[in-house]
């Protein structure tokens, strides 16, 4: 090994992970609006299992038009957070983690492409993987080995984790035993067929994130989500209980909600159904096969609804399935 390689298989460990979530903590996500849609209709727009993948797991979600591209999205980012994100990557003792639900096939390019544009830089993305297992060769980032070392790197993306469904205090219960196996080229987790929820993806990416760097004993977290930071908080004092970590701080991000221009999200729900009715299609074409998806709504379309309110008109949309209106 030449001295130049040695040197950097020698940096000194992460002692502290920097989290992100992107959608309503780094980046103001446009929301579906609910002045839009009928409250059924809304509701299944937000679920992952009812509307083809649902909103935020479809790609025209973030889709914006060349003039706010050119402008890297600007008044859309979380400035606060943009700096945090800026001041972390600096200190060569931190990771800095971009974590999100988003999946990996469909965002993966669509996200990298907006935080390089806004000349962001993280050492580790996190989107949800669409087969239940991560991939650390797609996280970490080959800039990470001026921090780690090339030794230490090419040990990190050789591993793969299988997603198991936990919930926050199983998944805490087994940090410390998991933070003390000696790294392999995969861990050998029980898998499951059905998808985890964006918690239990996260909880299960924070636990492997502690067992590769096992010297961390600081963790900083930023999330929207209420529910969430009071689940990774919990887990966290779990942690700081057990001495495995000093510090762990879940933190809430509030930010205003943003929608799209009304049209534009009209013709993204659109996309949404005409996905939707696309895969229910396939699916009644091969029921035999156990791995296709089902279903809980048939094949569905658009109709508008007119109201009534002080002499007011105005229209929300609702779905229809097979004649039956909700």
């Amino acid at each position: 090994m030449d001295d130049s390689r040695r040197s950097r298989a020698n940096v000194d460990p992460i002692t502290r992970i920097n989290i992100f979530d992107f959608d309503g903590t780094l980046f103001a996500s446009p929301q579906p609006n609910h002045e839009l849609w009928e409250d059924p209709l809304f509701g299944y727009l937000k679920a992952d299992t009812m509307i083809f993948k649902g909103w935020y797991q479809h790609r025209k979600s973030l889709s914006f038009d060349e003039s706010i591209r050119r402008r890297r999205w600007k008044g859309w980012w979380n400035n606060e957070m943009v700096d945090l994100v800026r001041e972390s990557v600096k200190h060569p003792n931190s990771l800095t983690v971009l974590l999100t639900g988003r999946g990996y096939s469909e965002f993966h390019h669509i996200i990298t492409d907006m935080v390089e544009r806004k000349d962001l830089k993280f050492d580790v993305m996190g989107l949800k993987p669409d087969q239940n297992t991560i991939k650390w060769n797609l996280c970490y980032k080959s800039s990470i080995i001026q921090k780690v070392g090339d030794m230490k790197y090419e040990e990190l993306i050789r591993n793969e984790t299988s997603l198991v469904k936990v919930d926050m205090m199983e998944n805490s219960e087994h940090l410390e035993e998991q933070s003390n196996r000696s790294n392999s080229s995969r861990k050998k987790l029980k898998s499951i067929n059905t998808r985890v929820t964006t918690k239990e993806f996260k909880l299960m990416f924070i636990s492997e994130l502690l067992e590769h760097h096992p010297s961390v004993k600081s963790i900083r977290l930023w999330d929207d989500r209420e529910h969430h930071v009071k689940c990774f908080q919990c887990l966290f004092d779990d942690l700081k209980s057990r001495g495995i970590v000093d510090e762990a701080i879940a933190k809430m991000v509030f930010l205003p909600i943003r929608y799209f221009d009304p049209y534009q999200e009209y013709l993204i729900v659109q996309a949404m159904i005409d996905d939707h009715n696309k895969e229910v299609e396939r699916f009644s074409k091969a029921q035999a096969n156990e791995s296709s998806r089902k279903f809980s709504l048939g094949k569905i379309q658009l109709v508008p609804r007119e109201y009534y309110y002080n002499r007011y008109v105005y229209t929300k949309f609702a779905i229809q399935l097979e004649g039956v209106n909700f």
